[in-house]
C-alpha cells in the first residue's frame, strides 16, 4: 500500500513538472524577439525631384496649371489635369517589401520581418518658371498670374524690351531651354523638368549710318551709334558746288551746316544711309534775240548773282517793250540796250523779240 502511494505521488510530481515546463516554454515563445509578430519599426524618408524633404508631398491638383486640355469638354477625353505630384518608386532596407496605393496616396508594409528604413521617391508634375528681364518688361498680367507648366512641356511669355533695346541672350537654370521670337516679342521656355529661372537680356541697339555725297567728298563712309545717339561727320562740297539738300533712308533725319560743312544725324534709331546733294554754284545763261543781236550770247554766273547782256536791235526795230521769254523760271527785264536777270538760281535761256518801229 505504501509503495502504491509513493508511485502515485511520483506520477503527480512528474506530471506537474511537465506541465510547468510546457507553460514556461509557451511563455518564452510568446516573448521571443525573433517571433514574426514583433512590433518592428519602419522609418520613412521622402525625396521630391531628387531632393530630400521632411514630409511626404501632398497630392493635390493644381488649379492654376497651364494644361491646354483643361477647357476641353469632350467626355471621352481622359487627359485631365494631373495631380501636383506622382509617386515614382520606393526603396526599403533589409529586403522589406511594401505596397503603394495611389488612390489612397499611402505606402504600407503588409509583412514586417525587420526594422527598416523605406525611402519614397516622388516627382513634381508641374513647375514654376520665373522670368527675369534685363531692360525689358514681362506682360503685367502674366507676371502676376501663378503660371505653372507641365513636366517636359513649354510655356510662352510676352515681353516688351525697353525702347531702343534688342534681344541679346537668354539663360535658364536646370536644363530648361528658351527661344526668343523677335517678330511677336515672345519668349518660349521648353524642356521644363524642375522649377527654373530664365534670365533674358536685352542690350541697347547699335546702328550703322552710311554717308554718301553727290558732287562732294566725305571724311568717313560709315559710323556706328547707339539708340538715341547723335553723330556728326564732315562732308565737303566740290569746287563750284554748294549745298542743295540732305536725305536719309528709313525715316532717319539729318541737318547740314554750310558754315562748317558738318552733317549731323540726331536721335539715331535705325540703320540708315544719308546722302548730301551739292548743286553747282555757277549757272550758264544764254540770250537769244529776234530782230537784233546780243553783244555776248552766253554768260556764266555764280548762284544768286546778277547777269546782264547788252544788245543791238536790227534796223527798223525798237528795243522798247520787247517780248521776253525765259525757261527754268528765269526772270529778266530790259532797260535801254541792257537785259538783266537778278538772283540767278538756274541755268537757262531767255529770248527777246523786238517789235518794228511804227512810222
Amino acid at each position: 500500500m505504501r509503495k502504491s502511494m509513493i508511485v502515485i505521488i511520483s506520477i503527480l510530481i512528474v506530471g506537474c513538472t511537465a506541465l510547468g515546463i510546457v507553460g514556461y516554454l509557451e511563455s518564452k515563445k510568446e516573448k521571443d524577439p525573433s517571433d514574426n509578430e514583433k512590433d518592428y519599426k519602419i522609418e520613412y524618408k521622402y525625396y521630391l525631384d531628387g531632393v530630400e524633404v521632411s514630409e511626404m508631398p501632398v497630392n493635390e491638383k493644381d488649379e492654376n496649371s497651364t494644361d491646354e486640355n483643361e477647357d476641353n469638354n469632350d467626355i471621352n477625353n481622359e487627359e485631365e489635369t494631373l495631380a501636383m505630384y506622382s509617386f515614382e518608386k520606393y526603396d526599403c532596407t533589409n529586403n522589406v517589401k511594401g505596397i503603394w496605393d495611389n488612390d489612397l496616396w499611402q505606402f504600407s508594409v503588409p509583412e514586417k520581418n525587420s526594422d527598416a528604413t523605406c525611402v519614397l521617391y516622388f516627382v513634381s508634375n508641374y513647375f514654376e518658371v520665373e522670368i527675369k528681364a534685363n531692360n525689358g518688361v514681362v506682360n503685367e498680367l502674366e507676371a502676376l498670374k501663378d503660371r505653372k507648366v507641365k513636366r517636359g512641356e513649354s510655356i510662352t511669355y510676352n515681353i516688351t524690351p525697353t525702347e531702343g533695346y534688342n534681344f541679346e541672350k537668354v539663360e535658364c537654370t536646370n536644363n530648361a531651354t528658351a527661344e526668343w521670337n523677335e517678330e511677336n516679342s515672345t519668349l518660349t521656355v521648353s524642356n521644363v523638368t524642375k522649377n527654373s529661372v530664365c534670365e533674358v537680356t536685352y542690350s541697347i541697339g547699335e546702328y550703322t549710318i552710311k554717308f554718301t555725297a553727290n558732287n562732294g567728298s566725305i571724311s568717313e563712309e560709315t559710323k556706328t551709334a547707339k539708340h538715341g545717339d547723335t553723330i556728326t561727320t564732315v562732308i565737303t562740297p566740290g569746287s563750284d558746288y554748294v549745298y542743295n539738300k540732305v536725305s536719309c533712308s528709313d525715316g532717319q533725319t539729318a541737318t547740314y551746316d554750310t558754315n562748317t560743312n558738318t552733317l549731323t544725324v540726331s536721335n539715331v534709331t535705325k540703320n540708315s544711309t544719308c546722302t548730301v546733294d551739292f548743286k553747282s554754284n555757277k549757272y550758264t545763261v544764254t540770250l537769244k534775240i529776234v530782230n537784233g543781236t546780243p553783244i555776248e550770247d552766253t554768260k556764266t554766273v555764280e548762284a544768286g548773282n546778277r547777269v546782264s547782256f547788252t544788245f543791238n536791235s536790227n534796223e527798223g526795230y525798237t528795243t522798247t517793250n520787247p517780248k521776253i521769254e525765259c525757261d527754268n523760271g528765269l526772270v529778266g527785264s530790259v532797260s535801254g540796250s541792257l537785259f538783266t536777270i537778278d538772283n540767278v538760281s538756274k541755268s537757262g535761256t531767255c529770248t527777246l523779240t523786238f517789235n518794228p518801229i511804227e512810222n
